[in-house]
């Protein structure tokens, strides 16, 4: 419910940047001798939420930009590029580190978040224009939520998870 609820394109704008700052943010409280513990918890965390929407909003905006007769292969080049651009940073990610050290990991992670929000800016209008006509008054939004959430809460009640 909430992803039809948010504009897609300046969610991916304002997370990638933010996530981007949050990362650099890293390094520079270790070089200040600042970094706790705590606080590299909090930071992932907050990171770590704000990306959980991004694959969900990024497969929800293929049909809208694909035919429906490209759809099928959209969706399998989709996850082909997003499974071997996984591996493949996570290989060269554990070269950085080796090489370079644990926090100059975060300095690109940061880098290449920024670069990845300034190229989302540069999405088509159209883009920008999804969802943007289903605006909900935040009362009604929230009402709206817990019914949704409690909808699909009802199935763990329901013989689908527990037939006897």
């Amino acid at each position: 419910p909430l992803l039809d609820r948010i504009n897609p394109k300046k969610y991916l704008i304002y997370s990638q940047m933010l996530q981007g700052l949050l990362l650099l943010g890293i390094p520079l409280l270790h070089i200040i001798d600042h970094l706790t513990l705590s606080l590299l918890l909090l930071i992932m965390f907050i990171a770590s939420l704000l990306n959980q929407m991004i694959y969900p909003i990024q497969l929800s905006l293929l049909p809208k930009i694909l035919n429906e007769n490209q759809l099928i292969d959209g969706n399998a080049y989709f996850s082909i590029a997003y499974q071997s651009s996984d591996a493949l940073f996570n290989a060269l990610a554990g070269i950085v580190i080796t090489a370079f050290g644990l926090f100059s990991i975060y300095v690109i992670d940061s880098v290449t978040f920024l670069i990845n929000g300034v190229m989302f800016i540069f999405l088509s209008r159209q883009i920008y224009l999804i969802n943007r006509h289903k605006t909900v008054e935040k009362s009604g939004y929230l009402k709206m939520h817990f019914q949704t959430l409690c909808s699909g809460l009802a199935l763990w009640k329901g013989k689908l998870f527990f037939p006897y």
